[in-house]
Parts: C-alpha cells; structure tokens; sequence
C-alpha cells in the first residue's frame, strides 16, 4: 500500500510544521494581535482566514477557530492526494476524532442551556461532510435525549441512544463516544496487509492502551468513579496491556500520585509516566516517539497520513496554548513549558 506520490505530498505538507524556534519566537510576543498577524506569516496557515478581516482573526475565539479549520484543510488535502481506499477508510476513520470533539462541545451546550458564545455557524466548517450530522438541529436542542434523537441517522446515534438515560451523566456519554471512536478505528486495521496491519496496531494500540491507563488514573484520582463504572467506560482492547493488568490497576486502592503508574501496575509503560510531569506531557512525548519510530520502520502509507494529523492537531494545541499564555502574560520561559513538543533523544 506504500505510495511514493502520496508520501512525497506528506512530506511536502510537513515542512511547513512549526519548529521549536518558531514557538519560542511566537513565546515572546506580547498581545494576541501580535500573534494572530505572526500566524498569518507562516505558510500552512496562510489560507484559513477566508473573508474575515485582520482586526477580527487576530482577536481569541475567531484565532482559535481558524486554527481548528485549517486542521480540516489538511485532512481534505491527504483525502485528496490519496488514490487508494483503504488509506482513505484510516484517514477518515482517524479524523472522526475532531467531529466528535464538536459532538461533545453542542451536547455540553445544550446540558448548560447556554451558547457560551458559540453559535451553530462556528461548527459547521469543522464537520467534514463524510456523516450528515446537522449542526443546526443539534445546536437547537433543547434537551440531552432532544440531542441524541437529532443525531439518529449518524454513527453517533447507536452509542449515545444506548448510554442514555434521565439519570446519565455527560461522563457516561462522552466515555461512550470515545469507545464508539477507539472501536472503529481498531477495526479498520482488519483490511490491511501484515506489514501494514502491525504498523497501524503499533500506533493505534498504543494510544488505546495510554488512554485507558490515563482514564482509569482520573476516575480514582480526582473523580471517585466506582470500578463498575471504569470497566464500562474502557475501550475494550489489549494491546500490550492485557486485560489483568488493567484489572489490576482499577482495582489498586490509593492513587496519591502519577508515581503509583511506574510500579508495575501498567507495565510495559512503567517508564511514561512521571510524577513531574503532567498526563498530557507525557502522552504526547510517547505518541510522538512512537509514530515517528512507525515511520522510519517501513514505508506505510497510512501511518504516514496518520502521523501528519496528529502532529498538526498537537501544533494547533501548541498554538491554542501560546494564545492563552500571552493573554494572560506569561514569560516566554513559562510559555515553552506548557508546549507539547518532542524531546530528541527520548527512547522509543
């Protein structure tokens, strides 16, 4: 499935991904105009702000979501450039990411009763045209079960329906989604060749398994959740952590800190987590360590793609960090220590 024209487009759309010394010139900027005009200057964001005006994009909400849109640009270049359907079945089932997070984004503003400055118009770009979702319907849902009903006729229907009650709680239902999301994209991995089938596994089983890890932590940690709740809300795969392990680590009693997760509770991750660092941190330093390895190891085309996204959806939460770090005027020493961007030399 290797394809030499579709990974030289990759390699082309990748070299207009920011570098360190571009985030630390952008860390010392002193306003989000300033920001917004800099962003601007870069090439794979000059062609996000359609008709807006330069006095609009460059104030928060309208910068935030031009980043967010040109992520969607790219996603439509890759669908574009690949010839063959499979790699366009990963992509697609592999972006399904961001149309859910708008998903989670209208159901919470439907539970609030409030726009929190949103309107239907701000999500619309964000969804891709592959599902018929309707934002207008769900953005004009008045109720939780209102919202699940408007969203019969998508994928997201059969997962919502199934967790919803009166008594759900947005927990539950946005666990279900993100199960509904890991469960599609481990399947696609069926239709591949060998070589390319363990390349795709290593990738995607390995942020199965980080995100069950870092779920399980923040049920005990911080919310308490009862352990037949966490079993429900677990993407029922094993990749390289197998189901007595994760039985294990539900079942351990006290998690006072990250350092409990490097006791052997969730090997072979014991080295990842780290009680100096935050969750986030230290999942992206691995997926960035593992899809870059995935890369070098062969010549898969899906990978490749997949990799490329995840990048620029991380460059975008980089970007999204540095707006609120000098909003709020950060140093720029503060500002670089908030960005998740990859430690060379790290092992693999």
């Amino acid at each position: 499935m290797y394809s030499t024209a579709f990974n030289t487009k990759i390699q082309a759309m990748r070299k207009h991904s920011l570098t360190r010394a571009d985030y630390e010139n952008l860390s010392r900027l002193k306003s989000v105009d300033e920001i917004g005009r800099k962003i601007r200057e870069f090439e794979g964001y000059r062609g996000i702000f359609g008709e807006t005006s330069e006095e609009e994009e460059t104030h928060r909400m309208p910068l935030e979501r031009n980043l967010v849109l040109s992520l969607v640009l790219d996603y439509k270049k890759l669908i574009s450039f690949a010839t063959d359907y499979t790699v366009k079945a990963h992509i697609d089932a592999f972006f399904m990411s961001n149309e859910i997070k708008i998903i989670k984004l209208i159901m919470g503003i439907v539970r609030d009763q409030t726009t929190h400055g949103y309107t239907a118009d701000d999500f619309k770009p964000q969804i891709t045209g592959k599902s018929p979702v309707d934002v207008d319907k769900l953005f004009a849902s008045r109720r939780l079960d209102e919202f699940v009903e408007n969203l019969r006729g998508t994928a997201y229907y059969a997962p919502l329906s199934r967790a919803y009650s009166a008594e759900a709680t947005m927990f539950e239902l946005e666990a279900q989604l993100d199960i509904f999301y890991y469960m599609h994209l481990w399947k696609q991995r069926q239709k591949l060749g060998r070589n390319e089938r363990r390349a795709v596994e290593r990738v995607i089983g390995t942020q199965i398994d980080l995100r069950n890890i870092m779920w399980v932590y923040r049920f005990k940690r911080y919310y308490n959740v009862a352990p037949e709740l966490m079993y429900s809300s677990i993407i029922p795969v094993t990749y390289r952590v197998k189901s007595a392990q994760m039985n294990n680590l539900v079942e351990h009693r006290n998690m006072p800190n990250q350092d409990v997760l490097s006791q052997g509770l969730c090997a072979p991750y014991n080295d990842i987590f780290k009680e100096y660092t935050t969750l986030e941190y230290d999942y992206y330093q691995k997926m960035l360590n593992v899809f870059r390895a995935a890369e070098k190891d062969g010549k898969s085309s899906v990978v490749r793609a997949l990799s490329y996204l995840f990048s620029k959806e991380l460059e975008i939460t980089n970007l999204t960090t540095l707006i609120e770090c000098i909003r709020y005027s950060l140093t720029p020493e503060e500002t670089m220590k908030r960005l998740y961007l990859l430690e060379e030399g790290d092992a693999v």
